[in-house]
């Protein structure tokens, strides 16, 4: 380690001298250094940037909805498999929207089973990770959760809907919007429960626009299609997706925005790896969450 500590410098010394910019040789020393010491943000967000184009064949990362509450607040656990113990990892928030990249910390599971948390504000130990999903929240805009390795530059993703905009009807058909444009004009709407090779027609209706709109169902039974509400002169508005008896309604733009600053929400969740992702009961989940606060 003393030796790497005393070439790098040289080394980086001699690729600057001969061309090499001031970012490549970041780049190269940290390829270079053993992926240890305190978070460093910006380097991290870089690491997951390029683990997003590898997908891990070994570890993955897995969302369950719990029926049970911190006060007010549904609690969710988000669960890590298969993730090499004593191997540096990095945990991001990911806008898949807008593609912005937060690096939220780095940990390291520890030979006792507990995971070694680096955070902006130190280094702790501990057998789970509590933290509250809020900023940026809104209806039916996904979150992605995503751990990285920082030797492997592999990645596993979660993606999750706190507030999903969806029906469903009795006999199992299931359609959902998510907003796929940052000024919320875009959505994805995602249907199940129909009959493979079935020709499933929708009414997409939106202030004066109204269209009928057809998809074809995969072997699934699963339909996606893209829908444009739209309003002459307006930033916003109510749209509606009609499939028979099925009614899903839907704010776009501007009125999305009004609809979530009145109705904001937290979304406790619970970060566990490996084998506690399998033992964990609900009195340890809340419990994790009694010091956590709630701020907005």
């Amino acid at each position: 380690m003393t030796y790497l500590k005393k070439i790098i410098p040289l080394t980086l010394l001699a690729l600057v001298g001969s061309g090499c910019t001031a970012n490549m040789s970041d780049r190269i020393k940290e390829q270079l250094v053993i992926q240890t010491g305190s978070f460093h943000r910006l380097k991290a967000k870089n690491i997951v940037r390029e683990s997003l184009n590898y997908p891990s064949s070994e570890f993955t990362l897995a969302l369950e909805s719990k029926n049970i509450y911190s006060g007010e607040h549904p609690i969710h656990v988000l669960k890590g498999y298969m993730i090499p113990p004593g191997e540096r990892m990095i945990f991001a928030l990911i806008d898949p929207i807008t593609g912005t990249i937060s690096p939220e910390f780095e940990f390291e599971e520890l030979s006792t089973g507990r995971v070694k948390v680096f955070g902006k504000n130190g280094t702790y130990e501990t057998d789970e990770i509590p933290f509250i999903t809020a900023e940026g929240v809104m209806s039916g805009k996904p979150v992605q959760y995503a751990i990285a390795s920082k030797r492997a530059k592999t990645s596993a993703i979660a993606t999750f809907i706190p507030m999903p905009l969806e029906v469903q009807s009795a006999e199992g058909k299931h359609l959902s919007v998510v907003v796929s444009h940052p000024m919320k004009t875009r959505f994805l709407l995602s249907g199940s429960g129909f009959q493979p090779g079935e020709t499933v027609s929708l009414q997409h209706k939106s202030d004066e626009l109204e269209e009928t709109l057809q998809a074809v169902a995969s072997e699934e039974g699963t339909i996606e299609l893209e829908l444009k509400p739209y309003n002459i002169g307006k930033l916003g508005g109510e749209a509606s997706i009609v499939y028979n008896e099925l009614t899903l309604a839907y704010p776009w733009g501007t009125s999305l925005e009004k609809v979530n600053h009145s109705a904001k929400g937290a979304f406790p969740v619970l970060f566990v790896i490996n084998d506690r992702a399998n033992v964990i009961d609900d009195s340890k989940i809340q419990k994790a969450f009694a010091s956590v606060q709630f701020n907005f």
